[in-house]
């Protein structure tokens, strides 16, 4: 008998509005392997005003492919889309400390924000927009104690920084001050080949 074979229809893509069904609820969360619970809340008004918004949710969360989706997923990685800045960072100090287990360092999201929200550099707002690169280096290192086990080369970098002649100049919001990362680098920090290091090693504030 001949028969024919008809192509099965390929499966509807996963829109974000289908995700939001259930990530708009603030209640929404799990608990972690700590047994803390983390929220899965995604502001959707947020995620519209990121640079995020033309992005699916599954280009970033590749493993779902059907809904409901498995409770546990594999981690997103910035570099599916941000390999150079991934490859950069990943020989960088803060780099380097996390391949080696250390919780406290910097990561992607500790600087730029959380993905579902992230804002364009240029956007005041953004916590890596030229303005806010001190504030945002002192959620971190401005933690004295919390920095002293990494026997950084200065105790109160932060305290320094807002006495020296930059930080007083962006504190007045003198657009040239120099902020952190025209010194120290953003993705390729690293104490070894810093600008510092070549430019300003001997000045003390």
């Amino acid at each position: 008998l001949a028969f024919c074979l008809w192509p099965t229809p390929p499966a509807r893509a996963i829109d974000n509005a289908d995700c939001f069904v259930c990530h708009s609820d603030k209640t929404l969360v799990k608990t972690n392997a700590a047994g803390r619970a983390v929220s899965l809340f995604v502001d959707e008004e947020k995620f519209k005003g990121s640079i995020h918004s033309k992005n699916l949710c599954t280009s970033c969360h590749s493993d779902i492919t059907d809904l409901p989706h498995a409770e546990t997923l594999k981690p997103v990685s910035c570099s599916q889309c941000h390999r150079i800045e991934a490859d950069i960072y990943l020989k960088s100090d803060h780099g380097q400390a996390i391949h080696k287990g250390v919780a406290e360092a910097a990561s992607c999201q500790d600087c730029h924000g959380s993905a579902h929200e992230l804002l364009d550099n240029r956007n005041p707002a953004s916590p890596v927009n030229r303005a806010n690169i001190p504030a945002t280096c002192a959620r971190c290192h401005g933690n004295v104690e919390a920095m002293e086990k990494f026997n950084l080369r200065q105790r109160a970098v932060v305290v320094t920084y807002d006495k020296s002649v930059h930080g007083i100049a962006h504190a007045k919001g003198e657009l040239n001050a120099a902020v952190c990362s025209d010194c120290h680098g953003t993705h390729e920090l690293d104490r070894k080949s810093t600008h510092l290091n070549s430019s300003h090693a001997n000045i003390s504030y």
